[in-house]
């Protein structure tokens, strides 16, 4: 399993650019998840950050790994490789989804086929 995805998020919040990469353990613990949701600064920087969206938008195994926890498929399933650029685009413009992934305190591991029916993907899962 890849945890570049939390490293990334780490990388960019401590401003920490010299490979540090977060393991496991890090992503079930809840108090911090709940730290970086809540974290409203660390969220807009995050948006607003154009080189990290950038990498964000090339970087598929990212897209993939975030669909897989939002979508709480924890069973290997990997949908990026049916995931088109617009789609990123969309996902990352959405002021709305972003809104929602920030509030929503089940994203990790309960909403089963949220993007497939928010988004209509159903030829990607």
């Amino acid at each position: 399993m890849d945890y570049g995805f939390i490293g990334e998020l780490i990388m960019v919040h401590c401003g920490i650019n010299y490979g540090l990469w977060v393991y496991w353990e890090l992503i079930m613990d809840y108090e911090f998840i709940m730290e970086l949701i809540m974290d409203y600064e660390f969220i807009m920087e995050l948006i607003m950050d154009n080189g990290f969206i950038v990498e964000l938008i090339m970087d598929y195994g990212f897209i993939g790994e975030l669909i897989m926890v939002h979508c709480g498929i924890n069973y290997g399933l990997w949908v990026y490789s049916g995931i088109k650029l617009w789609f990123i685009g969309e996902l990352i413009m959405d002021y709305e989804f972003i809104m929602e992934l920030i509030m929503d305190y089940e994203v990790y591991g309960i909403n089963y086929g949220y993007c497939g029916v928010h988004y209509g993907i159903n030829y990607g899962l």
